[in-house]
């Protein structure tokens, strides 16, 4: 059973979900409903915060899935997890507190970078190591 990335996964859904009542408050309270980001730096930065989980996130679980499913150790799957998830949150955290560059932003794409550099090169490791 894919213990682990159920875990991780799980994570995901509630920063999901806390990321999009974000946007939708933010969107509210700027007054920007369907007319795009209403020029409005709040919300395009929430907005960008959410879009780049979700483009991120996905492919991260998935390779995670299949690492569990493939026997690969759960202490391997449990650091690329939570390697994944503090990247995800500093990238959150540094993006909502600035429209330029800042140390969080930084350190989350690094982080998040790791977690799939990691299971990519895990995963064809544990393939080649295991024909």
């Amino acid at each position: 059973m894919p213990e682990v990335t159920a875990v991780v996964a799980a994570i995901c859904a509630l920063f999901y979900v806390a990321m999009s009542a974000d946007v939708a408050y933010l969107r509210r309270h700027h007054r920007v409903a369907l007319q795009g980001l209403g020029d409005n730096k709040h919300v395009t930065r929430a907005v960008r915060a959410h879009g780049n989980f979700s483009e991120y996130v996905p492919l991260a679980l998935l390779l995670m899935l299949i690492m569990e499913q493939m026997g690969i150790p759960k202490w391997a799957v449990g650091l690329a997890g939570g390697t994944l998830l503090l990247g995800r949150l500093l990238h959150w955290i540094g993006i909502k507190g600035s429209s330029g560059p800042s140390t969080g932003r930084l350190a989350g794409m690094a982080l998040t970078w790791t977690a799939l550099t990691g299971e990519a090169l895990g995963l064809l490791g544990w393939v080649f190591a295991n024909q």
